[in-house]
């Protein structure tokens, strides 16, 4: 992993983008709060769906339905979440989506992710 240099810019917020608000869904494995994620596909793994990403963090509900934020790469390394050079300068963090239909959780969700990194659990 590359180190991100003192250059960082803001944080890039994306969303999953898929009708699944599981923290257990791409975060991995289970540490008591997530719950068990049945097919082990999360995104805390090299290649996740055969896919070349990785992010910082993620937003999303734990098996108890409360919103929390699980960090996943360190703050100082150089995630493959927007490609190019904002790879270089971006914290990446992914929103677990709903169907977009229950406002509560997206507003809150959305708020999470301004908070500082003491607010997050690290991986």
């Amino acid at each position: 992993m590359v180190a991100i240099k003192d250059d960082l810019k803001q944080t890039m917020v994306h969303s999953t983008g898929v009708n699944n608000f599981n923290l257990k869904r791409y975060v991995g494995p289970d540490d008591g709060l997530l719950g068990k994620n049945q097919y082990n596909n999360h995104w805390n793994q090299p290649g996740p769906d055969g896919r070349q990403v990785c992010v910082h963090a993620f937003i999303g509900k734990l098996k108890d339905r409360s919103i929390a934020t699980y960090q996943t790469l360190p703050w100082n390394h150089r995630g493959w979440h927007a490609g190019g050079d904002a790879n270089n300068t971006h914290i990446g963090f992914e929103i677990c989506e709903d169907n977009l239909t229950d406002k509560t959780y997206f507003a809150l969700a959305k708020g999470t992710s301004t908070l500082p990194a003491k607010g997050v659990f690290s991986r």
